[in-house]
């Protein structure tokens, strides 16, 4: 091989080198960046310092699972949220959903004005948290 296509090779191999390592230290800056932003504090004991709100975010949550629950499981639900001061969330086990819903006026708000309807559908025993919040009030 002449000296012409080993320096031609030579610098290929060099210039892709390269720019695998830019992008790979790019990419664990941007990595870093971001979860440095993210991560809250770290306390001691284990504890996490609150996260302060963006104020520039738009508000945003959701609610979601990571597969869908028989009616004997005991579901888990994940809410992320952000730009969002406060969230108020009620999960109900009801035994007839087809019912349930088609009971309600709006089905997409089930909230204070529903309160009479969505506490006659379902009835429920008080557990013992709400029986000694009742006590103590």
């Amino acid at each position: 091989m002449s000296r012409r296509t080993l320096l031609t090779s030579f610098v290929v191999y060099l210039a892709a080198a390269l720019l695998v390592v830019g992008f790979v230290v790019l990419r664990v800056k941007t990595l870093h960046s971001f979860a440095a932003q993210t991560a809250p504090e770290e306390l001691p004991y284990g504890g996490r310092a609150p996260v302060p709100p963006d104020e520039h975010a738009k508000p945003f949550f959701s609610v979601h699972t990571n597969r869908t629950y028989a009616t004997t499981d005991r579901a888990r639900l994940w809410i992320n949220y952000r730009g969002v001061d406060a969230l108020d969330f009620r999960v109900y086990r009801v035994k007839d959903p087809v019912k349930f819903f088609r009971g309600l006026d709006n089905p997409h708000q089930v909230g204070e004005d529903e309160q009479s309807e969505v506490g006659e559908m379902i009835k429920r025993k008080p557990t013992f948290l709400e029986k000694l919040r009742q006590f103590k009030s």
